[in-house]
């Protein structure tokens, strides 16, 4: 539907008229990304900004430009300066129809370190509306690419394509599911919906010691991760010793969740979805992912 609104829009010759719509457009986009979203928000005061988007810890001031020229520096100066005014943990984000000059691409990679500025061309834009659920992911793709390699990436793919690891390397699983008849099972799948459960051998109680005091616990925040950033995650947790062969996890959609156990296990779930969803009728456009795992430190 946002699609076939965008195409209408490319008919109008009301050049106010398609921007303000196109604004519109994107307030819904942004929404139905699961963002929290402002209009003409004044968080860049004195100066206007078309909308303003949070997403966790993030928050977007966003230009949107729809005109017969690509974006000069005019309009990334003019957006570097919101973004400057809004505060040190904001992103601008430009998105433009007609593209971009290269002297923005220049101006974009010089500022970086200090107002990360992110580039959305028409393709990109398009790829969006037809599946706004991949807007977070490509913002925080384009930012690690601008900030850590100082490249700007206007293409739909904007990750850089990585060997995928063998997953021999990964240590299977110690134990085994059965069905009923005693057959081998990757996993147990059940009726079920989104949730944290997850069903372990033993649950650790960091706070059971024989010495006086309390044990000590460290929580490491994990960045929202597509498919292939959790298969890194868990082979990167292998190389550092700290993946064992009895892990418990569950994969949970809407109605759905399956539940397993071994880290190569865990992967060949991850990978083999169209298998899982088999049959399912209601698939929602995410899934939620429980990993749990236990290792034991030399002193």
């Amino acid at each position: 539907m946002l699609v076939s609104e965008f195409k209408r829009l490319q008919s109008t010759s009301d050049a106010h008229r398609r921007g303000r719509k196109l604004e519109e457009l994107l307030e819904r986009l942004f929404q139905n990304a699961h963002f929290r979203v402002q209009r003409n928000a004044g968080a860049a005061r004195p100066r206007q900004t078309d909308l303003v988007a949070g997403y966790g810890d993030a928050w977007y001031v966003i230009e949107a430009k729809w005109e017969q020229a690509p974006v000069d520096v005019n309009t990334f100066d003019s957006v570097r300066a919101r973004v400057e005014r809004a505060g040190p943990a904001t992103i601008g984000v430009i998105i433009s129809i007609a593209g971009f000059t290269e002297s923005v691409i220049q101006q974009v990679v010089e500022f970086r370190g200090r107002q990360p500025i992110l580039l959305i061309g028409e393709k990109e834009l398009l790829q969006l509306l037809r599946s706004p659920e991949s807007l977070a992911n490509l913002l925080k793709a384009k930012q690690a690419e601008l900030v850590a390699h100082g490249r700007v990436h206007l293409g739909l793919d904007t990750t850089r394509k990585t060997k995928r690891r063998p997953i021999n390397d990964l240590p299977a699983a110690s134990v085994s599911l059965l069905g009923d008849t005693l057959e081998p099972l990757p996993y147990v799948t059940a009726d079920d919906s989104f949730g944290e459960l997850v069903f372990v051998h033993e649950l650790p109680d960091v706070d059971w010691v024989i010495a006086s005091g309390n044990g000590v616990t460290l929580d490491l925040p994990v960045r929202r991760l597509d498919e292939g950033g959790l298969i890194d995650l868990v082979h990167t947790l292998n190389s550092m010793g700290w993946t064992t062969s009895e892990p418990s996890w569950s994969i949970r959609q809407a109605t759905t969740a399956w539940h397993g156990t071994g880290a190569r296990e865990f992967v060949n779930a991850l990978t083999g979805r169209k298998k899982r969803y088999g049959g399912l009728e209601d698939i929602h456009h995410t899934e939620q992912v429980a990993y749990f795992d236990t290792c034991l430190e030399d002193s």
